[in-house]
Formats: structure tokens, sequence, C-alpha cells
């Protein structure tokens, strides 16, 4: 069975506006703005913290109120985990061999010579989307090209540690995410998707439903769900594994 080569390169958030979001991950856990602007009808405001690890915050754009998928999605499924974002080599390449292993892609985007794109649905992932993406730039050039000078994090900046959601079967979406180019390990309660030497990981938990989600730290941050912020947040320090 052939396995996509990739890195996992962020997580990304829906909210109902970027303020707030901004307001708590950068003043708040001291994160800073790798790159910040407008695509497709939606606010994009990409973060990087202390160990490097990168949080998207995804808002609607005002100017696009209709027809907007950002409000779309909200509207349906409330401020929750949007996708993760996985770097690949070839994005046709990487098409191909998900169909070999009779996984679709759908919004495959391969015209622009400077950036292509596909997406994984959440059906077949434990319930988030996937993007599988391509850039001929670095995040620095990217941030350059579309008019933004990045910001560092602060010196006290938490660190970003991954994603937890629960899932039915963390045994079949471990052996999916593999599929996926993550290198897999158990852990008490489900398992660990990680990518080479990187340190963001995705976590399975067995559980009734993915919207269970939970954004993990390296301290003992904690926040509850809301609608204005987004996922819960917790520091490891504070998680009873």
């Amino acid at each position: 069975m052939r396995h996509l080569e990739s890195e996992i390169d962020h997580v990304a958030i829906a909210v109902p506006d970027r303020t707030p979001a901004i307001d708590r991950f950068v003043g708040e856990l001291g994160a800073g703005i790798v790159a910040s602007g407008r695509r497709s009808g939606s606010t994009i405001d990409q973060l990087r913290f202390r160990n490097g690890n990168k949080l998207e915050i995804l808002g609607p754009d005002i100017d696009h109120k209709f027809g907007n998928r950002m409000v779309d999605f909200l509207d349906k499924h409330g401020s929750v985990v949007h996708h993760v974002t996985l770097l690949v080599d070839s994005v046709q390449k990487a098409v191909d061999v998900l169909k070999a292993n009779e996984i679709d892609t759908v919004g495959v985007s391969l015209s622009d010579e400077r950036y292509q794109e596909a997406y994984i649905l959440p059906k077949d992932t434990g319930g988030i989307l996937i993007q599988l993406s391509w850039k001929d730039i670095d995040d620095e050039g990217w941030a350059k090209r579309h008019g933004h000078v990045p910001t560092l994090h602060s010196d006290s900046a938490s660190e970003f540690i991954g994603l937890r959601i629960a899932t039915e079967n963390p045994d079949l979406i471990a052996h999916q995410w593999a599929v996926f180019g993550a290198r897999i390990h158990s852990s008490k309660n489900g398992n660990v998707a990680h990518w080479g030497e990187g340190s963001l990981t995705i976590e399975f938990l067995k559980g009734p439903s993915a919207s269970e989600q939970t954004l993990m730290f390296g301290a003992n941050e904690f926040y509850e769900y809301s609608v204005e912020f987004g996922p819960k947040v917790r520091g490891i320090l504070g998680w009873e594994k």
C-alpha cells in the first residue's frame, strides 16, 4: 500500500469574528502572526507559537456576506476546527496515491503555478477536513507576496502541541492517517499521529463524536469551548491522561 509523503503545516479553526480570537491567541497566549489576509470570502490569520507550530484563524470576510462559504460553515458547524493542512511535494501525486487507496479528493486545484491544493473529506479522516497543499515559497515569502510583515511571538508565548478529537474507532482512523503520511503511535486512550521531527500532533481518543475537539498547549492554559473563540483549549500539564 502506497502512503503519502507529507508534513503537517497547521491546524485551522473557524470563528465568527477574527478579533476576539486574535486577542486570545496573540494577546494572551503570545503567538506571532506569520501571515494575515483574505481569500475566498474568509479572513485568514496564521499564527506561530514558541515551539514553531502554527494555528490558523479563519473568519468570514464582511465584504463577502452573500454566498460566503465561511458563513455557511459557521451556521452549520459552529466555531470548530475547520481543517488540518498537510504539505505535499505534488498535489497531483497525492491525489493519485489516495485514489489508489480508494480515498476520494475534492476541490482539486492544479492550475496555479504558485499554489495548488486538494481536500480529503471528513468521512475519511475521523471527522476533520484535510487540506493537501503545495506552494512555491516558504511562509515568509508567502507573507511578503501578500503584503504582510510577520510578527514574532512573545518571549513568554505558549507552545502549541496539537489537536485532540474524539472518534468512535481510533484504530481505523489511525490507519487512514498513516495513509496520509503520518507516523502513528499508541496513547493511553487512543492513537497519536505525528510527522517526522515536527512536534505538532493529532490525537484520536475513543469517544462518540469528532465534535469533541481540544487544542492542546504546553502549559496550564484552559478555556472552555465558546462560539466566540472556538474549540476548548487545554494545557497538557492539566490534562488527566
